[in-house]
């Protein structure tokens, strides 16, 4: 019988506003994070890669507002 190990994430949840800003540099910014949060819970860092970016336009906030949420995921780092 074998053990199977699932894998870490990192996620970013945030409120952005897009007004003034390049809109890949806000969304690199966020799948930085979520790297590096993958990464500080566990994951070994040449296995983490994105796999899910949300961004939900806020029409109730200025400055064309969106709610941005990316996720990462890598493989357990074993310390052997």
């Amino acid at each position: 019988m074998g053990a199977a190990l699932g894998q870490v994430s990192g996620d970013v949840n945030r409120i952005y506003s897009f007004e003034g800003k390049d809109k890949e540099e806000v969304l690199k910014k966020a799948k930085n994070e979520a790297v590096s949060n993958a990464i500080s819970a566990g994951a070994d860092p040449t296995s983490v890669e994105i796999i899910n970016i949300e961004i939900i336009p806020l029409a109730y906030l200025p400055g064309g507002s969106a709610q941005v949420r990316v996720k990462a995921v890598g493989s357990l780092k074993l310390d052997v």
